[in-house]
């Protein structure tokens, strides 16, 4: 790989063995496992680099104090996706009383597809919400009424696609009518009708040990890429998104697999065709991905790239110094500032970079309420 300092490379190699793509690793010195410690809580991978050192024998562990602290991080991380499982619960059986069906995305539903789902460093639910009795229509305007009677929501922002939903003390919840979205105004109509096709079978999808409703395999394969997508123009990502990624495509089993032709058509009707070559390089080099697994021929020249952003962002573009006019602006500033940020990939995804301005529209559809229609 041509790209990143030692330290990077020293995280990225214990990162494979912590997955299970190394065998071994040399022993490391004090100076190494706290540069190790330092990638992995830039990548939101602290629950992830634990696993990892279960498997050391005694002498090859992090010094004393950095061990404690890891330790401590990983009972604050499994008793918070506790808590978050808790509370998909919780919203599953609100909503379904008042009419609703619901859909975990990302996140918790993400989780149960590692070796230990209570290590995967949570964030926030996001949860896709319609109302039960409306056949194939978003049902914004239900959404919200329903919201407002649960809660104080004046100061929420509501978005195209979601709104913050601030009904727990301990949980940030957004609630989706519209999974994801594109600023290519043809590549968006193609995936919001994507939605609608795939959405009966996601909404009667169940995990069967926690019995939430929790996405199709062949829908995540197209819907994360896109979530990726998404916000590596926005703001950036991290390894962790790229983990999920990892999991979900060892998860799949044969029949599941057969479908792959039809995502692929999937991923060229939705621009997602070049993102997902270059993913396949991230997973390839980076988590040492086998072959048989990586369903898109691998984009080596974009990958390098995609490959730079997310060891350079951290996980959400949190460490990327690039980043600063995103927190210190606002308004009309701001937005120049994202549009700044996506100009860098017009050579990588130029027809979503040059729709950027049509995400004029998502302010306009708020201004104007035109949720009151949907």
């Amino acid at each position: 790989m041509g790209y990143g300092d030692r330290k990077e490379m020293l995280g990225i190699s214990y990162l494979r063995y912590c997955i299970g793509i190394l065998g071994e690793i040399p022993n490391l010195n004090d100076l190494e496992w706290e540069s190790i410690y330092d990638f992995c809580c830039r990548q939101a991978i602290l629950g992830v680099g634990f696993c990892g050192i279960e498997k050391l024998p005694k002498e090859q562990k992090p010094p004393y104090e950095l061990l404690l602290q890891w330790i401590a991080w990983i009972l604050q991380i499994e008793n918070q996706n506790r808590l978050l499982n808790g509370r998909c619960v919780k919203l599953k059986e609100m909503f379904a009383e008042a009419g609703f069906s619901t859909l975990i995305l990302k996140g918790q539903g993400n989780a149960l597809m590692y070796p230990n789902p209570l290590r995967r460093q949570s964030g926030d639910i996001d949860i896709w919400v319609r109302p039960a009795n409306r056949d194939k229509k978003v049902g914004v305007k239900k959404t919200l009424e329903y919201l407002c009677s649960k809660c104080e929501m004046s100061k929420q922002v509501v978005g195209y696609h979601h709104v913050e939903f601030p009904y727990f003390d301990d949980a940030e919840v957004e609630v989706h009518w519209r999974p994801s979205w594109k600023s290519s105004p043809i590549h968006n109509l193609r995936m919001q009708r994507w939605f609608i096709e795939m959405a009966d079978r996601q909404f009667s999808h169940v995990d069967k040990k926690t019995g939430l409703h929790v996405p199709t395999w062949d829908f995540n394969v197209v819907y994360q890429l896109q979530h990726m997508y998404l916000h590596i123009l926005q703001e950036g990502i991290g390894l962790r998104q790229v983990i999920d990624y990892f999991y979900l495509l060892k998860s799949a089993n044969d029949d599941e697999w057969s479908k792959m032709e039809d995502i692929r058509q999937t991923l060229k009707r939705l621009d997602l065709w070049h993102f997902a070559g270059a993913m396949m390089y991230v997973l390839k080099e980076v988590l040492g991905m086998e072959e048989k697994y990586l369903f898109v021929a691998v984009d080596e020249k974009r990958g390098t790239f995609l490959c730079e952003e997310i060891l350079k962002s951290g996980n959400f573009g949190q460490y990327d110094e690039r980043n600063k006019e995103l927190s210190e602006k606002t308004g009309i500033r701001r937005s120049l500032a994202r549009l700044k940020r996506q100009y860098r990939f017009l050579r990588d995804y130029p027809i979503e970079v040059l729709c950027a301005p049509f995400q004029v529209y998502h302010v306009i559809w708020r201004k104007l309420k035109l949720w009151k229609w949907e």
